[in-house]
């Protein structure tokens, strides 16, 4: 039996490194909604686009886990809890995501999913991971508040295809708060980052090949190749950055601390989109950006490190 990951980890690691990988990681995230908007630009099918991100992300991280020699643990009743990752983690988002991102700026998706933070505090509390302040109840209060500014101008402009694209959107951060959380409460005893990214893409891989060969049949690799699959390219680099940087500040930090790296997505998420689709955004979406800041400094000011418990599956 091996030890605890994160004690093993705690006594040699230095307090910098988590929040230096915390930085990019928060950089990798604020570029993911743009260029899937590059990819449905495309007029690629959101099966297409999942399928070959997802693919290029599984070979990638089976190829590291390969070369260290330790493969993700697939014993039968390690497959349920891949599984739901992989829901939560990849095709939960990643669907939503591209549904969102063909009816709202990207910009505005970013800070969409950067609510994260006041959902993760909330399911955290309720699975006693976390407490619940006076202080963190303002910060859900701006956070809401937030969401509120990116609403109502929308419902003044009586634009339905914005509104339903900000209502799925928020599916996004919904599927990441359940997902950290989870998996802080279900972290496998002896598992450690890539075994448990690689296990997570490859489940996605199994349950996404039969819906892309019936929902698009190979048509993303007839089409000729666009800028839409050089995103989708740059999506799965990222994405299999990320697999890596999140599960290691997890381990390192605990579930809450790696959702601040919202704090850097909100403001690259809007100038990635300013800068490579010329979106301009509006005095409603920038209040909604101050406002939400102002939600994470809050809720994350008396945060305390959480050590995730590896469990026997």
């Amino acid at each position: 039996m091996t030890a605890s990951p994160v004690l093993s980890a705690q006594g040699r690691t230095p307090a910098w490194v988590p929040l230096v990988l915390l930085v990019i990681l928060g950089l990798c995230w604020g570029l993911h909604f743009p260029l899937m908007k590059f990819a449905v630009k495309a007029d690629l099918s959101y099966a297409g686009i999942t399928a070959l991100a997802l693919g290029v992300v599984a070979g990638a991280l089976t190829a590291a886990s390969l070369l260290r020699g330790r493969m993700p643990v697939l014993r039968l009743r390690y497959v349920g809890f891949y599984l739901l990752l992989a829901l939560l983690g990849y095709l939960g988002p990643y669907f939503l995501g591209l549904f969102a991102s063909a009816r709202i700026d990207s910009g505005m998706l970013t800070i969409v999913g950067a609510t994260a933070p006041v959902l993760t505090l909330c399911l955290a509390a309720l699975a006693r991971i976390e407490r619940v302040s006076m202080t963190r109840i303002v910060g859900i209060g701006l956070g809401i508040l937030s969401v509120l500014s990116l609403v109502l101008p929308q419902i003044g402009a009586v634009d339905a295809s914005a509104l339903l694209g900000i209502a799925i959107g928020f599916g996004v951060p919904l599927c990441y708060s359940s997902y950290h959380v989870y998996l802080s409460k279900r972290w496998p005893l002896g598992s450690d980052s890539l075994q448990l990214a690689c296990g997570e893409a490859l489940a996605a891989c199994c349950v996404m090949l039969p819906v892309f060969l019936i929902a698009d049949g190979g048509g993303i690799f007839q089409q000729g190749w666009s800028s839409g699959h050089w995103a989708i390219l740059a999506m799965a680099a990222l994405t299999t950055i990320d697999c890596y940087l999140y599960f290691e500040i997890v381990r390192l930090a605990g579930p809450v601390f790696v959702s601040q790296a919202n704090f850097v997505t909100v403001a690259a998420g809007v100038v990635w989109g300013m800068t490579l689709h010329g979106e301009r955004p509006g005095t409603w979406l920038w209040l909604s950006v101050v406002l939400l800041i102002a939600s994470l400094f809050m809720l994350t000011r008396q945060r305390r490190t959480v050590a995730i418990q590896p469990t026997i599956l």
